[in-house]
C-alpha cells in the first residue's frame, strides 16, 4: 500500500540541499571543498567507496526494484515512469551545461581517483539523483520517521562517494540530489492518486526490470573489488524477477 505523503517531505530536504549548493557557489568552494572532502575519504577502505558508487548507478535502481515488484507493483511501475524522467533530466542538463569534472581540471595526482578519471559532462551527478531517487521511493512505503532518516542517511553516503572516487564536484552532488529527491517525492504523490495497473502496465514494470537485472549483470562499472557484490545482487534480483514474471503467468489478475 503506498501511503499519504507529506509535502514536509519534499521541501526541508530541499531547503537544506539548496541552501548547501548557494553557499557552495557564492563562496567559491567548490574546488577546495572537493579536495578536502575527497582527502577525507581516504580514511575509508577503497572497496567501501567502490561498493557504495555502484549501489547509486541507474542500472543498480532499476535491478533492485524487482525485490519489491510483486507486492508493491504499482508503486513499482510509477518508479520506472519516474526514475527514466530522473534520467532524461540529468542527461539534458549534463549535456547543456557540458561542465568538467575534477580530472578535467585538477592533476589526479592531487587527489584520489577510484576506477576510471573520468574529464567531462560533471553536472549534475546521475549517480546522486538516483541515489536519493530511490531513497524517496522508499520512504513511500510506510510513513516512518526512522525510514526517512536513515533513507536520507544511506542516499548521503552514496552521493558523497561521488566525491570519494573523484568524479563530481560537491555542487553536482548537491543538485543531483535535489533533482533525484523532488522526482521522487511527486512520483510517489503520483502513484497514491493514479488508478490500479492494468495487465499490460504490470507486465512492462516486470520486463524492465528484468532488463535493468540483466543490463547491471553485464556492465564494466570500472571499479574494483566490486565483482562478487556485482553478480550477488545481479542474480539475486535477476531470480526474484523471473519468480514474479512466474507467478503472474501462473495467476493472471485483471489489474494489481
Amino acid at each position: 500500500m503506498i501511503k499519504q505523503t507529506s509535502l514536509l517531505r519534499l521541501w526541508v530536504p530541499v531547503i537544506i540541499l539548496a541552501t548547501l549548493a548557494a553557499i557552495i557557489a557564492l563562496s567559491g568552494s567548490n574546488k577546495s571543498l572537493f579536495l578536502s572532502l575527497n582527502k577525507l575519504s581516504e580514511g575509508a577502505p577503497v572497496m567501501f567507496w567502490a561498493t557504495a558508487t555502484l549501489l547509486a548507478d541507474a542500472a543498480t535502481g532499476f535491478a533492485l526494484m524487482t525485490l519489491a515488484l510483486r507486492k508493491h507493483s504499482k508503486l513499482i511501475y510509477w518508479a520506472i515512469m519516474g526514475g527514466i524522467l530522473c534520467a532524461v533530466v540529468i542527461r539534458i542538463i549534463k549535456v547543456g551545461a557540458n561542465l568538467p569534472r575534477p580530472a578535467g581540471i585538477l592533476s589526479i595526482d592531487d587527489f584520489q581517483v577510484i576506477g576510471k578519471a573520468i574529464t567531462s559532462k560533471s553536472f549534475p551527478s546521475g549517480h546522486t539523483a538516483t541515489a536519493f531517487f530511490v531513497a524517496a521511493i522508499v520512504t513511500g512505503f510506510h510513513q516512518s520517521r526512522w525510514l526517512l532518516i536513515g533513507s536520507l542517511l544511506v542516499a548521503s553516503i552514496l552521493a558523497f562517494s561521488r566525491i570519494a572516487v573523484g568524479v563530481h564536484w560537491p555542487i553536482d552532488v548537491c543538485i543531483g540530489a535535489i533533482i533525484g529527491w523532488s522526482i521522487g517525492i511527486l512520483t510517489v504523490r503520483f502513484a497514491q492518486n493514479s488508478k490500479a495497473l492494468s495487465q499490460k502496465q504490470h507486465w512492462f514494470a516486470i520486463a524492465i526490470c528484468l532488463t535493468g537485472s540483466v543490463i547491471f549483470l553485464s556492465m564494466d562499472f570500472h571499479l574494483p573489488d566490486i565483482d562478487v557484490i556485482q553478480y550477488s545482487i545481479g542474480i539475486i534480483c535477476l531470480i526474484t524477477g523471473l519468480t514474479t514474471a512466474y507467478l503472474e503467468f501462473r495467476q493472471p489478475r485483471d489489474a494489481v
